[in-house]
């Protein structure tokens, strides 16, 4: 999993800001958070799905995106 940890994704950034920077932040990131979600529910964002996976996929999956020559995002169908 340390290829995991080697990586950062905006959400992960700004979480870190905001948690640090105070009340204020974190009420300004919750609400770009709902404008990206509401984005994302009426298709006017587009989030590229490469593939949508079972649990007994996982195992070969993490190997793909640790060798980091995937795109878009792997969906986990439970």
């Amino acid at each position: 999993l340390t290829g995991f940890l080697m990586s950062y994704v905006y959400c992960q950034i700004s979480l870190g800001a905001a948690h640090r920077r105070g009340l204020d932040a974190r009420k300004r990131l919750i609400a770009v958070g709902n404008l990206v979600t509401e984005l994302v529910i009426q298709g006017k964002l587009q989030v590229p799905v490469t593939k949508v996976i079972g649990l007994e996929e996982v195992p070969s999956t993490l190997s793909e995106m640790l060798s980091a020559n995937n795109t878009g995002k792997i969906v986990l169908r439970l």
